[in-house]
């Protein structure tokens, strides 16, 4: 199996580039990870869904503070992306 990685906005926290993922994840048999870039919830909601990747890094949403892995999953969860709930 594959692995696409889409980066291009890594270390911006301004959101990931979900428009490329899914293009991408269309013209090749792989998994996507969205890498870099997410800056809110709201970010890994949007990669989730609408750029459809199977993963994404949240360091510097954590490494800041501002958010924890709790409230991160309990975001995902309400907006119905599914999630591991043990870790």
């Amino acid at each position: 199996m594959r692995r696409l990685v889409a980066g291009e906005n890594r270390k911006t926290v301004k959101g990931q580039t979900y428009g490329k993922i899914r293009q991408a994840l269309s013209e090749v048999d792989a998994r996507a990870d969205g890498c870099g870039g997410a800056g809110t919830p709201r970010h890994l909601i949007e990669v989730f869904t609408r750029g459809q990747a199977d993963a994404a890094i949240i360091a510097s949403m954590i490494h800041t503070g501002e958010y924890t892995i709790r409230r991160i999953k309990d975001e995902l969860a309400a907006a119905g992306v599914a999630i591991w709930k043990k870790w």
